[in-house]
């Protein structure tokens, strides 16, 4: 049993050698990993900006790295270009100009709580803000503002910025806009009222989470920046950064496994749960990391944990064993061909028994043959465990079943994807293998009859 619930926590870092927390929620630039996904985006916002387009819109769902993406994309602009970070999205209009021309360095503090600005209205703001940009082109500069968690912006405040988006030149735009937020943000664009806003958007990215190869290379990445000197510039490359952590990865393959399942490849989720694991598994003086820690991590964080994750941490105690052994042992009985008809013996035609008439022979009869082929049932039956939106899951949850014994598929439909377990020649085994799943916590188990 871990212990990590009966002692105080420890840190887990001079234990593993580290010289930085590997597995920080703060968006360190030093262990950034170049997922797939994030690379793609990041050179599509680049180019766009390279080419002077206007609106830009990266989406992704929460935890995924947008923050950190926008940082990454800040170290990559040209020297001549002003910058305005708005990481408030419940700003009003004015409060947001205040801000975009406080972050230009066209005003000052002082300027916006007692100055000439306080009681400005927007359209002197705005006045402002577009004589600065008409001078940016004598001086073959640019100017870009960034909106995190742009899914909060009010309406009034989206209308502003589309406005603001209009500042061009005959050959470029002067203010270039990049809008981040979660996936719902995208529903919120397709509204009635926000068609135009829409229709000026030159590049929609989304950002998707790790693919499942890119777990492991992505924990072993931040292994390694965590081992090196952090004052020395860390290495470029992600294999590089991986085999440098090979020897130190405390991680099993199984419990990676059990770690992308739980995650679902959210950078931000992998974080918390091998900080969590790394924890549990110094307070209980291991060095190497399996899927029962890291299962046991997850319920402390209050994560879900997937029932393939459960069946391998728990290894199917005996009672399920015996409950699936009775399932496939009901399923074979109740297929097997009953027993063939030994007739009664017979004397030799032609003889007679003492003391008995001789008689007539009789007419060949014609007897059953043993090896008659035997009737299918009428009736089947079937069990429906459990139904999900999406086909992964499914296909999950029925590949745990089938591994452990049962007759386990998915059966597709407009909406839902259903797990079956079947079919039973009988109801019995239906019965049985119904006790089998109960036994792994799949209370909701019903049998259908079918003809």
């Amino acid at each position: 049993m871990l212990q990590a619930a009966r002692r105080a926590p420890e840190d887990y870092e001079p234990y593993y050698g580290f010289r930085q927390t590997p597995f920080s929620l703060t968006p360190n630039p030093r262990f950034v990993f170049p997922a797939s996904s994030h690379e793609r985006t990041l050179q599509t916002i680049l180019h766009a900006l390279a080419r002077r387009e206007g609106l830009m819109l990266v989406t992704g769902d929460i935890g995924c790295g947008k923050t950190t993406l926008c940082r990454r994309l800040l170290a990559m602009l040209p020297p001549r270009t002003f910058i305005s970070v708005i990481l408030n999205p419940f700003l009003t209009a004015e409060d947001l100009l205040k801000q975009v021309l406080l972050d230009f360095g066209l005003v000052s503090n002082a300027d916006i709580r007692g100055g000439a600005l306080t009681n400005a209205s927007c359209h002197d703001l705005v006045r402002t803000l577009h004589d600065f940009l008409g001078s940016l082109a004598r001086l073959n500069a640019s100017a870009v503002i960034i909106l995190d968690e742009a899914q909060d912006l009010t309406l009034r405040t989206i209308e502003q910025i589309r406005l603001l988006s209009n500042y061009e030149t005959d050959s470029a735009k002067l203010l270039q806009i990049i809008l981040a937020g979660q996936t719902n943000l995208e529903t919120i664009l397709e509204l009635e009222q926000l068609r135009q806003f829409g229709q000026r958007i030159s590049r929609r990215c989304r950002l998707e989470p790790l693919e499942p190869g890119e777990v492991r290379p992505y924990i072993a990445w931040r292994i390694a920046v965590a081992l090196a000197d952090p004052d020395r510039p860390v290495v470029a490359r992600a294999e590089q950064r991986a085999r440098e952590a090979v020897d130190a990865f405390p991680f099993s393959r199984a419990a990676v496994r059990a770690i992308t399942r739980i995650s679902g490849g959210v950078p931000r989720v992998i974080n918390l749960l091998c900080d969590r694991a790394l924890e549990t598994a110094r307070a209980n003086a291991l060095l190497r990391i399996d899927t029962h820690i890291v299962a046991e991590s997850a319920r402390d964080l209050k994560l879900a944990v997937p029932f393939a994750v459960s069946l391998i941490e728990q290894r199917a105690p005996a009672a399920i064993l015996l409950a699936s052994a009775v399932c496939a042992l009901s399923i074979v009985a109740a297929r097997q061909l009953p027993p063939a008809h030994v007739a009664p013996a017979m004397p030799p035609q032609g003889t007679v028994a003492p003391g008995a008439a001789p008689t007539a022979p009789s007419q060949p009869t014609t007897e059953p043959s043993p090896m008659a082929p035997v009737a299918e049932p009428s009736t089947y039956f079937e069990l429906a465990v459990a139904s999900f939106r999406t086909a992964a899951r499914a296909r999950d949850v029925a590949g745990a079943l089938q591994q452990s014994g049962f007759p386990a598929s998915v059966v597709p439909s407009a909406q839902w994807q259903r797990v079956i377990v079947g079919p039973f020649d009988s109801r019995a085994a239906a019965e049985a293998a119904r006790a089998a799943l109960v036994a792994l916590h799949f209370d909701d188990v019903g049998i259908r009859e079918s003809p």
